[in-house]
């Protein structure tokens, strides 16, 4: 109510951004008080560091593309957005919340 109209949709964008990031917390917080969930420090820090790495090669990705004179990929964003899948994916297998062992024996017991 009160960033909107001053800032217009940059204000409206904030506003939903920081609604949105109480919203998760507080659920998360419901949840894993509900549900008895044991989820440690190292755990709430592996995704923190995950959803920081996925956003900052978001922007880097688009700063990147702002800024360079050839732009190769135009505004395509389909294309755009199946890089940014594709690093995410890589980043969950990094960060080990998918497991390749599981993944196979996962497979293998399907066929």
């Amino acid at each position: 109510i009160f960033l909107i109209p001053k800032y217009g949709a940059a204000g409206a964008g904030f506003t939903a951004f920081v609604t949105q990031m109480i919203m998760a917390i507080t659920q998360f917080i419901l949840c894993a008080k509900n549900f008895q969930l044991n989820i440690g420090f190292l755990q709430i820090g592996k995704w923190l560091l995950f959803t920081l790495s996925v956003i900052g090669s978001i922007l880097l990705f688009l700063f990147a593309l702002l800024t360079s004179d050839n732009n190769y990929l135009g505004n395509s964003f389909g294309l755009i957005l199946g890089i940014e899948l594709l690093l995410g994916l890589i980043l969950m297998f990094v960060f080990k919340f998918i497991e390749l062992k599981q993944l196979k024996n996962l497979f293998l017991s399907r066929l």
